[in-house]
């Protein structure tokens, strides 16, 4: 059902792509056929040493044509329900942006570019908690410029919070100890106006939902309304975060 939708969205994008115009032809008494590109209410002859290219872009232009056309046709042949749920489909897939989302980038769902899945994960979990933060915000230490992954404003107070995804590499690790280090300069503080969080190899919401209570950036109470506790296994239900 999907697929149907989704190529004609593609045709009349390739279509769009190629312009609105037709072509007609006329046949001289030398024997040899003029063409006319037509755009509108303008027409305009096609030069001898432009024929190779225009007769090429129109029979591609016909065959996209035509495969509207069948999609149409297969389209009108889905029950009014099918044709329903088809158009939704292709509403979101339009809202979402696929068609232009970037092959090799992690993107979060409002188009934000970030450098890992684990920051899509903690930019659309701290998005659920009510907090909008910025993603590299520059800070400028003379020498070298450092890009807290994230940084917003609590209470008045600016708060940065850095993720560390790659601890068990030796090379990444002595990284983000120099950065910690060169952060006190600019009076950014762990326990102060900086958090740190550890995905190692398992992302633990739980334990980055604590850090962010013990930080002060949320309240316990607003936690604990937004976590429910299951009775059978005594695991968490992220109601409303995840």
């Amino acid at each position: 059902m999907f697929p149907v939708i989704y190529y004609l969205f593609v045709t009349a994008k390739c279509l769009s792509y190629r312009g609105s115009w037709s072509l007609s032809h006329k046949r001289h008494t030398n024997g040899h056929m003029y063409y006319y590109k037509q755009t509108g209410n303008k027409t305009c002859y096609v030069r001898r040493r432009d024929e190779p290219q225009v007769l090429a872009e129109y029979k591609e232009r016909q065959k996209w044509r035509q495969e509207r056309k069948e999609l149409n046709q297969q389209l009108m042949s889905l029950s009014p329900s099918e044709r329903r749920e088809a158009r939704q489909q292709m509403k979101l897939y339009q809202e979402l942006g696929l068609e232009k989302l970037p092959l090799d980038k992690d993107v979060s769902f409002d188009g934000t570019v970030l450098d890992s899945r684990a920051e899509i994960i903690l930019y659309e979990f701290l998005k659920n908690l009510g907090i909008m933060s910025e993603h590299n915000r520059p800070i400028d230490s003379g020498s070298y410029s450092y890009w807290p992954d994230f940084t917003f404003t609590i209470n008045g107070k600016r708060v940065y919070l850095e993720h560390m995804g790659k601890l068990d590499d030796p090379q990444y690790h002595r990284k983000q100890v120099e950065k910690i280090k060169n952060y006190k300069t600019h009076d950014i503080r762990l326990g102060e106006n900086l958090i740190i969080t550890s995905s190692h190899r398992y992302f633990q919401a739980p334990r980055i939902l604590w850090q962010l209570v013990i930080r002060g950036v949320l309240s316990a109470a607003k936690a604990r309304k937004l976590i429910k506790k299951n009775k059978n296994d005594n695991s968490y239900y992220w109601s409303d975060l995840l």
